[in-house]
């Protein structure tokens, strides 16, 4: 019973009543549903600062291991611990490491199911570390940097070539390009 317009409204009270009687319970309708709707949201995120907090405690657990063994293997002789003493955490270090991928595991088949991609991901390109051969196409001009003088200025004897550092350079000139060594 919609109505646009106080002069739309029955002038009835019984009429009036059942009206406003009909939007209260829509009302309690809709206030139910938004309670309902909070109460599982809250459960969504007890649960999550449950798993939470695990992972933490299983983090702080995993670093100190960590820290034990890199002053095992890094620390002072008197700090080192003997094989038989790692022997003794490698089976309680397996089962935790096997205990944080299957949680790991189903961490990431819950967000997969919760969060679904709209779109594929964009792949970008691998990048190569540090810098890119230059094409054997290039022409290439060898620049030689020598000494001024070839002999000692101490003895005076001749100067004996020690090694060489060979670098190339891109060269951008205009009609054409050319690598440097």
């Amino acid at each position: 019973m919609k109505s646009g317009t106080p002069e739309d409204l029955p002038t009835h009270p019984d009429a009036l009543r059942e009206m406003v009687l009909q939007l209260l319970r829509e009302q309690e309708e809709k206030d139910a549903e938004h309670a309902r709707q909070i109460a599982e949201h809250r459960q969504i995120i007890a649960q999550k600062d449950q798993h939470l907090s695990v992972r933490d405690e299983t983090i702080a657990r995993l670093e100190m291991t960590i820290a034990k063994l890199k002053r095992w293997r890094f620390g002072r002789r008197s700090e080192k611990l003997s094989p038989d003493q790692i022997s003794l955490w490698e089976e309680a270090l397996e089962t935790e490491i096997a205990a944080v991928e299957t949680e790991l595991e189903a961490v990431l088949a819950e967000s997969a199911a919760v969060k679904a991609p709209k779109s594929a991901p964009k792949s970008t390109p691998r990048r190569h570390p540090g810098r890119m051969k230059l094409p054997d196409t290039l022409p290439r001009v060898e620049v030689r940097h020598d000494p001024e003088s070839r002999t000692c200025g101490q003895c005076g004897g001749p100067l004996e070539t020690i090694g060489e550092e060979i670098s190339e350079k891109l060269i951008w000139m205009p009609p054409c390009v050319q690598a440097d060594f």
